[in-house]
């Protein structure tokens, strides 16, 4: 069993933390319309929300089939607290035998296929190859193989798949009868979403479930609003009896359908989103590893992966600064952090930083940084 005391990013609550390069959320922070919905959802709180959370499927079946071009109905739609309610209910309805696994990738597969009484074995990524996604599924998918874990993006390698590499895995999985759940909640930092999306192959393929959340793209990750998107709706109807009734709150569900409630300004804050991204992703990465002689991954994402010596984060942590370490068995290993993509001059203060620390530490023949 996975037990890792902080397998996550964003813990600013026992610390004096002022910037938070833990986490990965878009650096325009929340739209302003997206919080006056939540504030007015607070407000009209004392009832309960719609368990069956009809609006904001409604809403996201036609911001869906706008972005892909293919026809999403508001039955493949399935809210939840977050994309982890519904990765862990889908591992309580499924209960496979053998869950496969991305390493490095995102702890909670695993977690949550471990605490439905699941094996899970890992698809071992290697680094030399940029920890690109295998590309022969039949090296790896076993008899006993019920369900597999994709993160596209990968968190926290940054690789991203194309439409073909993904098609490639769901044909194989629906060959062999195996559910292929494929994460995409940082799919929409990538300009090229729409070409690498499963959500354009739904029908194709009815064993494919494709994980999203408001979380990253419209950073509301105190919010909690996921929801999962399949062809086979019985599928989705036996995950929702795993979950708890009116799971959804009023505020959360308000702000959902603020966020996409308007194509236009959506797809506008998007554009901008993109934008940002790309630009401070190259202004990091070079002075990463040009000024701080890092090692950097290829990253397509809202963050980068980075090696450095151990005790970085315990250093910048001092400064006011957290980012993201990885010391379990799932992650890359001691000595590698991710760091979110923020806004230029938070990047910018990152960088000085760690020049800074670079030049106080006494000489290391063996660090790469300090």
């Amino acid at each position: 069993m996975i037990n890792d005391k902080e397998r996550h990013g964003g813990d600013v609550y026992r610390r004096h933390i002022s910037m938070d390069f833990s986490i990965c959320l878009n650096p325009l922070g929340m739209p302003r319309s997206v919080i006056e919905a939540a504030q007015a959802g607070a407000a009209v709180s004392g009832r309960y929300p719609d368990p069956e959370c009809l609006a904001l499927r409604e809403k996201l079946a036609v911001w869906l089939t706008g972005r892909t071009g293919e026809t999403v109905e508001p039955d493949m739609i399935l809210p939840g607290n977050g994309a982890a309610e519904l990765i862990y209910a889908l591992c309580a309805a499924v209960r496979p035998r053998e869950v496969l696994v991305l390493r490095p990738g995102f702890t909670e597969y695993a977690r949550a296929a471990q605490i439905g009484g699941s094996r899970v074995r890992f698809i071992e990524l290697d680094e030399a190859a940029g920890y690109a996604l295998p590309s022969q599924p039949e090296d790896w998918i076993g008899p006993d193989t019920d369900a597999v874990f994709l993160c596209n993006p990968n968190n926290p390698t940054g690789y991203a798949c194309s439409g073909e590499e993904m098609r490639n895995w769901a044909g194989v999985c629906h060959a062999k009868g195996v559910r292929l759940i494929v994460d995409e909640c940082f799919l929409p930092f990538l300009e090229d979403e729409k070409e690498r999306t499963m959500l354009r192959s739904l029908r194709q393929f009815p064993n494919v479930l494709v994980l999203r959340a408001f979380t990253k793209i419209f950073s509301m990750a105190g919010l909690r609003l996921g929801y999962a998107v399949s062809d086979d709706v019985e599928f989705l109807e036996g995950i929702r009896e795993r979950m708890q009734p009116w799971n959804v709150s009023i505020p959360a569900q308000m702000a959902g359908e603020a966020a996409i409630g308007r194509p236009d300004e959506a797809a506008a804050y998007l554009d901008a989103t993109r934008k940002l991204v790309r630009t401070e992703r190259a202004y990091l990465k070079e002075e990463l590893e040009r000024g701080l002689a890092a090692k950097v991954y290829p990253g397509t994402a809202n963050f980068l992966l980075f090696r450095a010596p151990a005790d970085l984060r315990k250093r910048l942590i001092r400064e006011g600064i957290l980012i993201r370490s990885f010391t379990n068995a799932e992650g890359p290993g001691a000595g590698c952090f991710r760091i979110g993509i923020r806004k230029h001059i938070d990047n910018q203060r990152l960088i000085d930083v760690m020049t800074e620390l670079r030049a106080t530490k006494e000489p290391d023949p063996g660090s790469m940084l300090f």
